[in-house]
């Protein structure tokens, strides 16, 4: 699972990094404490950085429903096996089919926050980069309209893995789908196929990351009218779970 997130650097430096054609955006503060149901940054097939909320909506919900994970296996790999390989249920789900064919989108940034299965965010890791640099996020959107009001909320969901070895470290046995930069032409491809969009929904390579504990204030609801999010949340508290694979 991943559902919470950090985007603290500035939006320039996601449009450098991952080679985009965008406009900075002038209005986004640093983001320490992503949590389902505020507003993020993603990243759409036209390489644009637009604003979306943390939480997935399918367009025929009649009200919101803040689907914030989606997985690639579906109601596959039941034992979240780390080497599976086999088909990916998310081009059956009902919720998903539709969008993930053609509504992918990619979030940059800094870090997620994943907990041991039990704990959960009772027991909080920082999952980073050793270089600290920004990475990417596998995701899907969807702009839902709400029929009462005709407001349209874009929103977005997360994709997930069995976890890789990192993160099964820090005891979860999921963790989301990290795209390299490499991969982001592939994963915008409108006419990739289902084999090949399955071939990238694998657990990532752990080798370039690190996980370090921080306290559980992170954990807590952020709001608007109780916001927990500022840099105090990701200080380390401890010692990494234990060497990087």
């Amino acid at each position: 699972m991943c559902g919470r997130f950090g985007q603290i650097s500035k939006p320039a430096k996601y449009i450098s990094r991952f080679g985009l054609n965008a406009s900075e955006m002038q209005d986004v503060a640093p983001n320490y404490n992503t949590d389902i149901g505020s507003e993020a940054i993603i990243i759409s097939p036209e390489g644009d950085l637009k604003k979306s909320m943390f939480g997935f909506t399918p367009a025929w919900s009649q009200k919101l429903i803040y689907l914030f994970n989606a997985r690639c296996e579906g109601d596959f790999n039941p034992t979240n096996d780390q080497g599976y390989e086999g088909e990916m249920g998310i081009f059956d789900k009902p919720s998903f089919r539709h969008v993930i064919k053609s509504q992918r989108a990619v979030v940059p940034l800094d870090y997620f926050v994943e907990g041991p299965e039990k704990e959960r965010l009772k027991k909080p890791f920082i999952v980073q980069r050793k270089d600290k640099e920004p990475f990417l996020l596998a995701a899907i959107y969807n702009p839902w309209k709400d029929k009462e009001t005709g407001e349209l909320i874009h929103t977005f969901a997360i994709l997930t893995t069995a976890a890789n070895k990192l993160v099964a470290k820090v005891g979860h046995h999921r963790c989301p789908l990290v795209l390299a930069s490499k991969q982001l032409q592939d994963w915008f491809n409108p006419n990739a196929s289902i084999d090949e969009l399955s071939k990238l929904m694998r657990p990532f390579d752990g080798s370039e990351y690190e996980a370090y504990p921080v306290d559980p204030q992170i954990g807590k609801r952020n709001t608007k009218k109780s916001p927990n999010n500022d840099a105090d949340l990701i200080v380390p508290i401890g010692e990494k779970p234990s060497k990087s694979p």
